[in-house]
């Protein structure tokens, strides 16, 4: 199980080793804490996904950690992760950032 995780984290930081962003909430990602990137599977393995690079994204360990086995569609409708993109979004005005 680690050594996939591994494997799926090197393929998505080689081709997406730009993103700062959370897929799903939009924080930028800290270096340790519960804001880190980590590499969520869209379609979690247990429901049929793959490592497969168009399957993988980087999310906030929190969004990660929330979203578990839940279908993307789930998930992205769910009240708690609407209230996290306006926690986020208040954060960035607060501290005067564009808000793309």
């Amino acid at each position: 199980m680690a050594r996939a995780r591994w494997r799926a984290w090197r393929v998505a930081s080689r081709n997406r080793a730009r993103a700062e962003t959370c897929f799903y909430c939009g924080v930028r990602f800290a270096a340790a804490g519960p804001d880190h990137r980590t590499v969520d599977h869209r379609v979690p393995r247990s429901r049929g996904g793959s490592n497969a690079l168009g399957n993988l994204v980087f999310a906030c360990y929190r969004c990660n950690q929330r979203k578990r086995d839940q279908p993307e569609e789930k998930f992205l409708a769910s009240e708690w992760l609407a209230q996290r993109r306006t926690d986020m979004a208040a954060a960035r005005s607060d501290i005067g950032e564009d808000e793309d």
